[in-house]
């Protein structure tokens, strides 16, 4: 006869099996888009229109889902000066990085997607570098050339801001610091171009352009 604790180590093993077998490995496989450095984050968005979604880094965005076709939605004149083994220098495009010696920072740090205008194209955001500007890039529909900047919020605070619906509305804002405060950006929905409303939620306290950490959550419960 057996004993409880032996059945019940039986059931254990038999579920954990069970359990296991439910599970499948998932595989993925690397694809570098650039070896050089442009920025500090990414996003992703279905910015020709055509149902793949499509990688936005820096300056470009790469179509999906291969990946090899890149357009330049803003000017990449950035470069540094790379020193060669013979003594000679030769000019990278990018930020230093890890390709050179030097610690130094993309003016863009955050990316995210979202259609501003309402024209059913995806546009991009960045967030740039700590208390600098933020500024939303319209999308040309498919037509060549840069896409119109519209610079939103003049000082964009904290190594973390984000961009996520705080309000419960439906519509994303700026989750962020600015001049000493904590609090979130939002725009006139109708003219989402011009300059947005920075809603300060704090007093005024010590937080400046490189304090860090941030986040945003339903801490008590009211689903906002």
């Amino acid at each position: 006869m057996q004993s409880p604790l032996l059945r019940c180590l039986g059931t254990l093993i038999v579920a954990q099996a069970a359990y296991g077998a439910d599970h499948l490995l998932h595989q993925f496989d690397k694809v570098q888009l650039t070896d050089r450095f442009w920025s500090e984050g990414a996003t992703f968005g279905d910015f020709n229109h055509d149902g793949n979604q499509d990688v936005a880094s820096g300056p470009y965005w790469w179509e999906g889902p291969a990946f090899a076709a890149r357009h330049t939605y803003y000017p990449d004149r950035r470069g540094w000066q790379q020193k060669q083994k013979d003594g000679s220098t030769q000019t990278v495009q990018g930020y230093e990085g890890a390709l050179g010696t030097k610690n130094t920072y993309s003016d863009n740090f955050f990316a995210f997607s979202h259609d501003f205008n309402g024209d059913g194209w995806d546009d991009i955001l960045i967030l740039g570098f700590p208390g600098a500007e933020s500024s939303w890039y319209e999308n040309p529909q498919g037509k060549d050339g840069y896409w119109v900047r519209h610079v939103i919020l003049d000082v964009t605070d904290n190594e973390s801001p984000t961009f996520t619906d705080l309000t419960g509305d439906g519509k994303p804002e700026i989750v962020c610091s600015s001049g000493g405060y904590y609090g979130y950006a939002s725009p006139d929905w109708d003219h989402p171009e011009k300059p947005w409303t920075f809603h300060p939620v704090t007093a005024k306290g010590p937080w400046q352009r490189f304090t860090h950490g941030m986040g945003v959550g339903d801490i008590n419960g009211d689903g906002r």
